[in-house]
């Protein structure tokens, strides 16, 4: 039984090359999901489609957008809501990893790692593509609150401990 309707990735967000993580709140009311660019590499977005209010919402890490797209079911045309993120210090972070809580299906975590020039962010999978660890204000927990009624509210932020040896 279809529980959604069918939608393209490359309808939802313009630009994305593929899919590099999806992940579903516990209510699975909520997908979230990390597209990489076509050549493979880290996007700035994270994406959130609402199942329930076929709604998609775009948070660009580096251009601090949050686009909100909703489909009108009776005719089908789309409305576009943008609005900034206040917070400039997630900027020049690129999100690698994404998690929802078991318990509480809008508490959303991301860890996303600074971007510098030259050089490739993490992998998906977190670790450094050189091998070697980075300081810990590299890389960042993010949790936020997603819900329908507030919108994409950051709870809290921290530099990720380092790894113990």
């Amino acid at each position: 039984k279809a529980h959604c309707s069918c939608r393209s990735l490359a309808e939802l967000v313009p630009g994305a090359g593929g899919i590099a993580s999806l992940r579903c709140s516990s209510s699975g009311s909520t997908i979230s999901i990390l597209p990489s660019k076509a050549d493979n590499s880290p996007d700035s977005k994270i994406c959130f489609y609402d199942v329930e209010m076929d709604t998609v919402t775009i948070f660009d890490f580096k251009t601090g957008q949050i686009d909100r797209r909703e489909t009108l079911s009776f005719n089908e045309q789309e409305t576009d809501k943008s609005h900034l993120f206040a917070d400039e210090r997630l900027k020049n972070y690129i999100p690698v990893n994404h998690f929802w809580d078991q318990s509480e299906p809008r508490l959303f975590v991301c860890e996303a790692v600074q971007e510098t020039l030259g050089s490739q962010p993490q992998s998906a999978d977190g670790q450094p593509r050189d091998g070697r660890a980075g300081p810990a204000a590299d890389v960042l927990i993010l949790s936020f609150f997603i819900s329908e009624e507030h919108g994409f509210l950051l709870h809290e932020s921290f530099p990720r401990p380092a790894a113990s040896h």
